[in-house]
């Protein structure tokens, strides 16, 4: 096979240090550490955990919550949830870390006695939760507990994912250091308070989770050289990898309080004293101000594709949203009339194209992320090109199977806002998880080893993703067919990617393709009768060739019907897509899955 040649490549007067010494340092908490499985995802996957709850009250909170497992100690922690929260829309969370008097030894709820944290935090998110774990220690230990807890909310309670906040006061800070050097990625922002830091920076320059870091400056337990020297060292991390003092200035922040502070506020001792922190509201406003979200102009069929790209919601990726060959960004062109950036595709729907960006656009506000490289730094620095590619996710069910959406676009253009986005949209919309895939033009090869990067990736990070990685699908229209045809008979590792399972499924719509294999996978196909650039016969011909191999197909021809018609909807081929999807459904149930 010729192809395979070219693509083979106030009220606090005490703080939670208010005893009058404090606890030797320590190495790791008195349990024994856990080791972390290396694939363990912020979905929360210990099918042994189950939580107890706490049947006594203080102020707002309830008392002594346990989350029991076989992976951990029990973990104990006391929780505050609004009462206006019954799990129909996403809600902010806050995880506040007790230091020394507040741990559970010391007793029940003494984390809340002690410290305030948890209660002003409640005057900045009226829709948050807030979570204070009473933890054994401040070492390796507390903070997988501390990681066990957070994954535990995320994945059991409908919690805005950019909003979830930490902050850590003395040991709950050191604790707070080695959670964010294990898990950063986690938070919308961290509150480091009266501590130091033990935990490795690098993971934290990696996520670029803004830190902010407030001491008296002559704190009477640590002093407030550590916390300035994490501070330098982190900053210099961001300066080493070119970022601007614009940049570094917010994602850190160092707040170094004199003595004035403390006496102003009727204490002289500065470790005690930072419990005053909880009230200030300049330390946490600039906490809860990461995340909100700013009020967003429906978009219209007048709306201008270049105001569509430069909205924040699409900052970083919003290029992708259409044709890349074709300048948006200096025209006026409205989404009524993008037709003519994708000449090989008809019936585009001006209604469909609004639905699928406000989905994206209210998905990305929300806090989930939408979009993700599929190719390191590295690999974009030796190959600039590779900076024009990636995956737009679109989410269904957690651990529901996943499908890979490439539109068409004749390797020209990728038509992404036609033929891959509404699709993907709507496979998630039923509960599976599905992406679209942005490739690289100029021809088949680099196109396929953009998928087959896209498969290994989705495979890499289906934990992190929420994603079964169970009889995966490969969707198609026209060029993104041959793409799905390809890796169905090739597999990933065959165009560069990793050594990983065929797809389950192969979805093809409207492609010329011949070439297959007696390895492809169960293959649907759908095609207009009067497509002028791929032949119906030429597609049938080849399904005819499959199901000779005893491999199963499904082959549909619609009457009066051209090329590129997407969805088709209001065409002799609308209700293809719930065609395709049985037909997958099918696959995924031969195998044992389930949707």
């Amino acid at each position: 096979m010729n192809f395979m040649t070219l693509v083979l490549t106030g009220a606090l007067l005490l703080s939670a240090c208010a005893a009058p010494m404090e606890p030797p340092a320590q190495d790791t908490d008195s349990a024994p550490a856990v080791t972390r499985p290396a694939d363990e995802v912020d979905v929360f996957q210990d099918e042994s955990a189950y939580v107890t709850g706490g049947d006594q009250d203080y102020e707002d909170f309830t008392l002594d919550h346990v989350l029991h497992s076989d992976r951990h100690a029990d973990i104990h922690y006391n929780l505050y949830v609004p009462e206006s929260y019954d799990g129909s829309r996403p809600y902010a969370i806050f995880f506040t870390l007790p230091g020394w008097e507040g741990l559970y030894f010391q007793g029940v709820g003494m984390n809340i006695r002690a410290e305030r944290f948890g209660f002003e935090a409640q005057k900045y998110h009226t829709d948050m939760i807030v979570v204070a774990p009473q933890l054994s220690g401040w070492g390796e230990t507390s903070a997988d507990e501390t990681i066990a807890l957070v994954e535990y909310f995320l994945s059991h309670y409908n919690i805005d994912r950019e909003r979830v906040y930490l902050n850590g006061f003395s040991g709950g800070g050191e604790t707070l250091s080695l959670v964010l050097a294990k898990r950063p990625e986690l938070f919308t922002a961290a509150l480091h308070c009266s501590s130091q830091w033990d935990g490795d920076l690098a993971p934290l320059a990696e996520s670029r989770t803004p830190l902010y870091l407030v001491i008296g400056e002559s704190d009477e337990y640590y002093g407030s050289q550590p916390a300035a020297q994490a501070y330098d060292a982190l900053r210099a991390l961001y300066t080493e990898k070119g970022l601007t003092e614009a940049e570094i200035s917010a994602l850190l922040v160092l707040d170094v309080k004199d003595q004035t502070y403390f006496t102003s506020r009727g204490l002289t001792n500065q470790h005690m004293g930072g419990g005053l922190f909880a009230s200030d509201e300049e330390i946490m406003g600039w906490l809860f101000g990461h995340g909100e979200k700013e009020d967003v102009i429906s978009l219209t069929s007048e709306t201008a594709t270049a105001d569509v790209v430069a909205r924040p919601a699409f900052e970083g990726f919003g290029q992708f949203l259409f044709p890349l060959r074709y300048n948006t960004l200096n025209t006026g062109m409205t989404l009524s009339e993008i037709d003519s950036l994708l000449p090989y595709h008809d019936h585009i729907r001006v209604e469909t194209t609004i639905d699928v960006l406000t989905a994206m656009e209210d998905n990305a506000v929300s806090g989930a992320r939408i979009f993700y490289d599929i190719y390191s730094d590295v690999e974009k620095a030796a190959d600039p090109i590779k900076e024009n590619t990636g995956l737009f996710f679109f989410r269904g069910d957690p651990d529901a199977p996943f499908a890979i959406v490439s539109a068409g676009g004749g390797f020209s253009y990728v038509g992404s806002i036609h033929e891959s986005f509404p699709h993907a949209l709507e496979l998630s919309r039923r509960g599976y998880n599905a992406f679209a895939l942005q490739y690289r033009t100029g021809g088949a090869d680099v196109a396929c080893e953009d998928l087959a990067a896209a498969i290994s990736f989705v495979f890499a990070h289906a934990g992190e993703l929420g994603v079964s990685t169970e009889c995966y699908s490969l969707w198609g229209g026209s060029a993104g067919a041959r793409m799905a045809a390809y890796l169905g008979s090739y597999g990933p590792a065959a165009f560069g990617g990793d050594d990983l399972p065929r797809p389950g499924a192969v979805v093809m719509q409207y492609t010329g393709h011949s070439d297959y294999t007696k390895n492809d996978p169960p293959t649907y196909v759908c095609v207009g009768e009067d497509d002028g650039i791929a032949s119906w016969r030429t597609m049938e011909q080849r399904t005819n060739h499959l199901k000779a191999l005893g491999i199963e197909t499904e082959f549909h021809k619609y009457p009066d019907l051209g090329h590129g018609f997407g969805l088709g909807i209001g065409t002799s081929a609308e209700g293809w897509l719930d065609d395709a999807l049985a037909f997958w459904q099918t696959q995924i149930e031969t195998t044992g899955g389930t949707v």
